[in-house]
């Protein structure tokens, strides 16, 4: 999880508050399980799309790249010309090669050539026309009433406002005979390159394969990406042509995500303002003294004294002194907002890992029992962090009785969900109200960091007992344990690393490492029929 460095002055972060634009433009935002949407909520700490929180009526018209691209294989696989970056750099590349390469090593006995082809369109600047966009009602309505963290938690601490996609159609035509010469002139009937394109033998073959990505295929004409003639292929072309140019279609290669700061409905509903800096303090005796063991007053930070306290003959203080409040001006209170939600979605993304890891340690262990129960304990589980369809190894694979051994441990799931208790109550709930008494109808007057209980987390390691850190934020690979305090004292909440998910008696794994890492691989678990059983 990317978190806020501490060691930054507060003017860098100042200056950051009001930065350009972020572009997330990787891995973080091309995952095919997500669902970017303009108007749609994003935390850039935890990378979570959350709630949808602009409505808008019209977007900017958008501009398109074409490429069009071809290239000739020989028999063997070897390119006739060097390809373009672009090419080697698109989806369909892998797919190019994988399709020429599989030829090359199945069949033998016939000479091959092969021609491929790419068809790709980029679309961006299609964004958000923010002359029309308004803030959905409810997540109006939180900020009405001065609920900025659930606002945060809902809406992340900005909003997508363009998507750039991109969507491809890659062709490979495999053209085969007894003679090289006789295929690579067959091939010519899409290259142009001789007129002898219509040389044919009696086992002369032609075969082509299409792969569409980032395709809108409910349209009318889609069935046409099936070709087996030529013109069926240029067919398919002119089809896929149109659906790239769908707005609403193609793969998602970046999204512009924009601060909630520098969106004008947003400031106008917070009303940033000069604001008095808010303390909590104990109340006071007549003679002046906190009253110890009573509950904190909302109160103001006190600056130089203006008039001195009024004390009768008896000693009895009849007027208390008068000091300047302490103010945080507009600007500030706008950047300690937005530093805040940043570390706000990142608490709400971490306790939502957690529930989910807690809900589906519970559903997976069924499931393990029920796998169990069929007799299929000794065959291979998929591992669902490898991409679809990539080729798996038994060094790298558990076994359905190996996984039941780890779920049958009820240490384990006793453990997480304790660490989830400890989180929301002493780290979560404690920071999360602390910020909300520290602001004034939802502007907020204190730093995350600068709330003792917003950091009370420690490594728990001997070199350095006690010291506070950030660092249990990082999504799973943690575990928060509570330790009660003396009375009239509070506890120690810690932080510290999961042991590696081995087998009793066993080595731990090299490549599983805590159980979040095990969910994710194995939950829910799924036979790998890819790898025979062991």
């Amino acid at each position: 999880m990317k978190l806020l460095l501490l060691s930054v002055p507060s003017i860098l972060l100042l200056a950051a508050v009001d930065a350009a634009p972020n572009v997330i433009a990787d891995y973080r935002i091309r995952n095919p399980d997500i669902t970017p949407a303009l108007g749609r909520g994003y935390s850039l700490t935890s990378y979570d799309v959350l709630s949808t929180c602009l409505q808008f009526d019209e977007k900017t018209e958008p501009t398109y790249n074409y490429d069009y691209e071809m290239l000739e294989f020989t028999s063997n696989g070897e390119q006739l010309a060097a390809g373009s970056a672009s090419m080697k750099e698109s989806v369909s590349w892998a797919f190019i090669k994988g399709t020429i390469s599989k030829s090359v090593s199945s069949n033998k006995e016939q000479e091959k050539h092969f021609v491929s082809t790419r068809m790709a369109t980029e679309r961006y600047y299609s964004s958000i026309d923010e002359k029309t966009a308004t803030l959905m009602p409810d997540a109006l309505a939180l900020i009405q009433r001065g609920d900025l963290i659930g606002f945060f938690q809902a809406c992340g601490s900005g909003y997508i406002r363009s998507i750039r996609r991109t969507a491809e159609l890659a062709a490979v035509f495999e053209y085969s005979s007894s003679s090289a010469t006789l295929a690579k002139e067959m091939a010519a009937e899409l290259t142009g390159a001789s007129a002898s394109s219509n040389s044919t033998g009696s086992d002369s073959k032609k075969k082509i394969t299409i792969k569409g990505f980032g395709l809108g295929l409910n349209t009318k004409g889609s069935d046409t990406l099936v070709a087996k003639t030529l013109d069926e292929y240029h067919a398919a072309v002119k089809y896929a042509f149109r659906s790239m140019q769908d707005p609403s279609v193609g793969m998602v290669h970046g999204v512009e995500v924009l601060s909630w700061m520098n969106n004008l409905q947003f400031q106008n509903a917070v009303k940033f303002q000069r604001t008095e800096e808010i303390e909590w303090v104990l109340p006071k005796n007549e003679a002046g003294d906190d009253i110890v063991g009573a509950n904190k007053i909302r109160s103001v930070v006190q600056g130089r004294q203006i008039a001195a306290a009024v004390v009768s003959s008896d000693g009895v203080i009849t007027s208390p002194a008068v000091y300047d409040s302490v103010y945080v001006e507009a600007i500030e209170v706008k950047a300690i907002t937005m530093i805040n939600a940043e570390f706000i979605t990142g608490l709400e993304a971490y306790y939502r890992n957690e529930m989910y890891t807690v809900t589906k340690f519970i559903a997976c262990k069924g499931k393990v029992k029920a796998l169990m129960a069929l007799g299929q304990s000794h065959f291979y589980l998929q591992d669902h962090t490898t991409m679809v369809l990539t080729e798996s190894t038994r060094a790298d694979a558990w076994t359905v009785k190996e996984a039941s051994d780890i779920m049958s441990n009820a240490a384990h799931l006793n453990k997480r969900m304790q660490s989830l208790k400890n989180f929301v109550k002493y780290f979560y709930g404690t920071c999360s109200s602390l910020i909300s008494q520290h602001s004034d109808d939802g502007s907020m007057t204190k730093y995350w960091w600068d709330i003792p209980e917003c950091m009370p987390t420690s490594d728990g390691l001997p070199s350095s007992p006690g010291i506070p850190t950030i660092d249990c934020l990082e999504q799973g690979g943690k575990d928060f344990t509570y330790t009660p305090g003396m009375k009239g004292s509070s506890g120690v909440l810690k932080c510290e690393a999961q042991a590696e998910v081995a087998l009793p008696g066993a080595a731990p794994s090299t490549t599983t490492t805590g159980m979040h890492n095990f969910l994710d691989r194995y939950c829910m678990p799924e036979i790998d029929h890819s790898l025979s059983r062991q």
